[in-house]
């Protein structure tokens, strides 16, 4: 039984990071990582992929907070200031993102070679984590499949499930943005895309920050999510990307990648080993 907890829970972390309305930050994500300063020949002391392991426990830290949020209760009202609490976080997470985004551009306008830093990654892979509690997926199966069901040394290890399957799509990530750079001149360190990096971060942000202020109005009016304000939520290219985010399929989709992108990433390092 536990077994099968584990396996649904990988899954679960594999999609977290495709989750709704987190799935808006990948674009400044990508960027960011390929405008890493370069990390020298070996590829597991990329930045790239060092920025991957410091955002997973950044989300790891981020994320344990708010499960006790997702307990379930018969009782309204209890129920709905949980919610209002888990909508409070991702408003607070968008709003420090743009806050992030502007003065990661600011600080590249003015110091064009900064340098590297793990304290970055650390805590955008916390506020990523705060960001998703608006989401009735992905918190909720974590919580309800961990802490809130099992005792707490069968639960943390269900939760390392959870961040295991997470790990695998931030390291997809991490490797192709490692292949790019590879056969790309330029990109890495570039101050151009830095900056489009921490714009995406700020517009990414403030879409959290929106949706998760107007789930908060809607909680004691939900015709406004029906209203002009709430269209970006319930067009049909977004319902249609929430179904298909949720399929079991994509995980090994994801898994499928990560595994031909660290082949070729292996493949690589072999060669350049060999030229050198």
């Amino acid at each position: 039984m536990r077994s099968e907890v584990a396996q649904y829970l990988a899954g679960a972390g594999i999609r977290a990071p495709l989750t709704i309305p987190t799935f808006v930050l990948l674009p400044a994500w990508f960027v960011l990582l390929l405008a890493q300063p370069s990390g020298g020949r070996r590829w597991l002391a990329d930045p790239v992929l060092v920025c991957g392991a410091a955002f997973v426990g950044g989300y790891a830290i981020g994320f344990g907070p708010g499960i006790p949020l997702t307990i379930y209760t018969d009782d309204e009202a209890i129920e709905t200031t949980l919610w209002l609490v888990r909508l409070a976080l991702g408003l607070a997470a968008g709003i420090g993102l743009v806050v992030a985004g502007v003065r990661h551009v600011i600080r590249r306008v003015r110091q064009p070679a900064a340098g590297r830093r793990w304290r970055a990654p650390l805590l955008a892979g916390a506020g990523f984590a705060l960001a998703t509690m608006p989401s009735p997926h992905v918190p909720d199966t974590v919580g309800h499949s961990t802490f809130l069901s099992y005792e707490v040394v069968d639960s943390a290890g269900l939760y390392i499930a959870f961040l295991l399957g997470l790990a695998v799509t931030v390291t997809t990530g991490a490797l192709a943005a490692t292949i790019v750079r590879g056969t790309r001149a330029g990109i890495a360190g570039s101050q151009g895309g830095a900056i489009a990096g921490g714009v995406l971060l700020a517009v990414g942000g403030a879409f959290i920050a929106y949706a998760s202020l107007l789930l908060m109005v809607a909680t004691s009016d939900d015709e406004v999510l029906y209203g002009t304000f709430g269209q970006l939520l319930h067009t049909d290219w977004y319902d249609s990307l929430i179904d298909f985010i949720y399929d079991q399929p994509v995980s090994y989709g994801v898994v499928a990648v990560f595994a031909i992108l660290l082949v070729i990433v292996s493949l690589g390092t072999v060669r350049a080993r060999r030229r050198s």
